[in-house]
């Protein structure tokens, strides 16, 4: 076997680096959970089990270090689990009222996706800081 060459070697570290600290971050606090109805127990349910069966994430789930906290069920911004697709599985739900900077900084900080209910403003700051650190963002109709 040949050993890999500089520039491999860097690509190959960088990418196992994007892996791990998502799932580290993971790991520094209580993923906040808001469960309102069934449909967001069945989904939360469904992100569990995703989790399990990953071989790192199951072991630390099995181990108790990934931890969930239940939130307020306040609809103006609690973190709730996902469907796939969002990087660490979590999403910023806002129902009413005005999306700010500082809830769009949480979101960058959480790696959430932002979901807006139809009535909701965003004020011109936060619609910079979204364009700058692309947080995703999702308005239900």
């Amino acid at each position: 076997m040949t050993a890999p060459l500089p520039g491999d070697l860097r690509a190959l570290v960088r990418g196992l680096i994007k892996e791990i600290i998502p799932q580290l971050d993971l790991l520094a606090r209580p993923q906040r959970v808001a469960i309102t109805n069934d449909d967001e127990l069945a989904g939360f349910v469904r992100h569990v089990l995703g989790l399990a069966d990953d071989p790192l994430m199951g072991a630390l789930l099995r181990s108790g270090q990934l931890r969930f906290q239940l939130g307020s069920g306040d609809a103006s911004a609690d973190t709730a689990p996902s469907a796939p697709g969002t990087p660490n599985g979590q999403v910023i739900e806002i129902q009413r009222g005005v999306l700010t900077e500082r809830i769009v900084s949480r979101a960058v900080t959480e790696g959430a996706q932002l979901v807006l209910g139809r009535k909701v403003v965003i004020t011109p700051l936060a619609r910079e800081q979204i364009r700058k650190a692309s947080v995703e963002v999702v308005r239900r109709s």
